[in-house]
């Protein structure tokens, strides 16, 4: 089946959970994208089985938020963060496109990308210990659906990579991929979802335009900035709008 087939695509390409092998071609990765807020659901799904878990183990709550973290970050989010450093190393070096896209593409992380993806994991984590569970529902499924957005509103960079397999320059791919956020309109408190959705939609807008100025277009590596950053500042405005909606927690964090 076609659908499976495109689903199980999206989780090979940003998950690290075991879904097989399986030959595809170019058509097929662009169609899979449309799948990736689908890897939200099972990121959440991870989080929710490894934050408990880890409480019970070790009973201090800040520890499991960081180990849990872990277990999050090794199966669905190091392919991000290693985009946002890769982007903020090429970003911050104030050089030339090519240049830019030189040090993106190397790999190696300069200080600048280091002392920000430092602060980035120290920010994340204060704001994991006080958010509400069923908040990371919104964060991880609207956060994977910008990059779907990020795609639909712009064009690669450059005609090699991973980047280029997505297809770019299609609002039907970003709209049909929202459909995957409707249950969770249901799951957790629809003020907050409608929030975060426009929240995302003007910060990818804006980060796009920004990294369009330097690069002309995106990569891969910017995927991974877009994910990371929308997860970030959905986290901050949740945190800001879950005292209104849940002013005594009911999970105890």
């Amino acid at each position: 089946m076609e659908f499976v087939r495109n689903a199980a695509e999206a989780f090979r390409m940003i998950s690290r959970l075991p879904v097989g092998r399986a030959k595809t071609e170019r058509g097929d990765l662009k169609k899979a994208a449309g799948h990736f807020p689908l890897v939200g659901y099972a990121a959440f799904a991870v989080w929710c089985a490894a934050l408990p878990l880890v409480s019970c183990i070790f009973g201090d709550h800040l520890i499991a938020v960081i180990l849990a973290f872990s277990v999050l970050y090794y199966f669905f989010n190091l392919f991000h963060f290693d985009g946002l450093l890769d982007t903020m190393d090429g970003l911050f070096s104030q050089k030339s496109r090519e240049d830019v896209l030189r040090i993106m593409k190397s790999g190696n992380i300069g200080p600048s990308a280091l002392f920000a993806g430092a602060l980035y994991i120290a920010l994340k984590i204060y704001l994991a210990a006080g958010l509400e569970m069923m908040l990371f529902l919104p964060v991880f499924v609207i956060s994977r659906w910008a990059m779907v957005l990020s795609m639909s509103i712009s064009k690669p960079a450059k005609n090699e990579g991973f980047g280029s397999t997505m297809p770019f320059g299609k609002m039907g791919t970003a709209a049909a991929s929202g459909i995957y956020i409707i249950p969770v309109f249901f799951l957790a408190d629809p003020a907050m979802v409608a929030a975060g959705i426009a929240l995302v939609f003007l910060s990818v807008f804006v980060l796009v335009r920004t990294v369009e100025k330097k690069l002309g277009g995106l990569t891969g590596d910017v995927f991974g900035l877009v994910n990371e950053a929308c997860e970030l500042l959905l986290m901050l405005l949740f945190n800001r709008m879950q005292d209104f909606v849940f002013p005594v927690s009911i999970f105890g964090g």
